[in-house]
């Protein structure tokens, strides 16, 4: 009896600093939030990457681009164009891989990946066809993506999907399905 007193004591206690000191329950950290930078004009943003350089690239999806911002957060350039053939669409994620200088970005309304050099020059895109036995009922619709081992690893809508760095399809990783070991549209991959 005299536990369930102390609890409710504690409990009225902690009401009392959530009602009358919203923000500042007494066990939250006193150590403030550093502000770093905002960034603004974004409209879901939906990815980031980093590279070697500390340079952040953001999947600014409803814009149809890529952004990239030095640490600090300042403008350094735009990876996409409003023309073909370096027209994105719906960009998801986004990887860099700083050994062969390339950002991979996954465009699932055009249902490839873009592939660009560091400096944003359009180098190729993968793959040619979207639809096929190698990505399911619902076809190629790249999320996200991230590299391991020189494999890339993109979540689509019915499962994984491991290509080279080159688009060269290696293997597919489950179905579609809400069983365990099946997919539902794989949003997010990191490895």
């Amino acid at each position: 009896l005299l536990l369930l007193l102390l609890l409710a004591l504690l409990a009225l206690i902690f009401l009392y600093f959530l009602i009358f000191y919203p923000g500042r329950v007494p066990f939250a950290p006193r150590k403030p939030v550093e502000f770093l930078f905002s960034i603004y004009g974004l409209n879901r943003p939906l990815g980031v990457s980093t590279d070697k350089d500390n340079n952040i690239y953001v999947s600014d999806t409803g814009n149809e681009r890529v952004l990239v911002f030095d640490s600090g957060g300042d403008y350094v350039r735009r990876i996409g164009t409003e023309k073909k053939p370096t027209k994105l669409f719906a960009v998801y994620g986004s990887v860099v891989d700083d050994k062969n200088g390339r950002i991979y970005i996954a465009d699932w309304t055009f249902r490839v990946i873009h592939v660009f050099n560091l400096k944003g020059k359009f180098l190729y895109r993968f793959p040619k066809a979207s639809f096929g036995p190698n990505y399911g009922l619902l076809g190629f619709t790249p999320y996200d993506i991230d590299l391991y081992k020189g494999k890339m690893y993109i979540t689509s809508n019915d499962g994984i999907l491991v290509f080279s760095p080159k688009g060269k399809f290696l293997q597919r990783w489950g179905q579609k399905g809400r069983e365990i070991g099946f997919y539902d549209f794989p949003n997010g991959l990191v490895i």
